[in-house]
């Protein structure tokens, strides 16, 4: 893990931290008190967008299983997100059904779950592009 040491610069007339169970080091300034605390690490994640063709609702039924099993391919055994770098979350956008957005922890992830999808082999996806977020 990238850690990133951030100097936080906080005010203090008791010599007391205002953060629970953060160390305060004492600086020159007999009023002023740093605190050393570690930046969050972000992951980057990747986003599948998909458009959808008109009347998806009415047309998805014959591939939806085919659609859910590709799904639960990039989910763990137990039906949860898989945080090695699959699945975390997706769904179709509502009012108006034109599309849909499924997050990925990995590039490669979203690529190949759209070469599998049958909403993308049968021409319900008129196109889809990924964002890294």
């Amino acid at each position: 893990f990238k850690l990133i040491l951030l100097r936080v610069l906080i005010t203090s007339t008791a010599g007391r931290s205002v953060l629970p169970g953060v160390r305060l080091l004492r600086a020159h300034h007999p009023k002023r008190t740093f605190v050393d605390a570690a930046a969050p690490v972000i992951t980057p994640h990747y986003a599948l967008i998909y458009k959808y063709v008109d009347g998806m609702v009415e047309k998805r039924g014959p591939f939806r299983a085919g659609h859910l099993s590709v799904v639960n391919k990039y989910l763990n055994e137990d039906g949860k997100a898989d945080v090695d770098g699959k699945l975390l979350m997706g769904g179709a956008f509502a009012d108006p059904v034109d599309g849909g957005l499924i997050i990925f922890t990995q590039r490669a992830a979203a690529e190949g779950f759209a070469k599998e999808d049958p909403y993308v082999t049968n021409g319900l996806v008129t196109e889809f592009h990924i964002r890294e977020w």
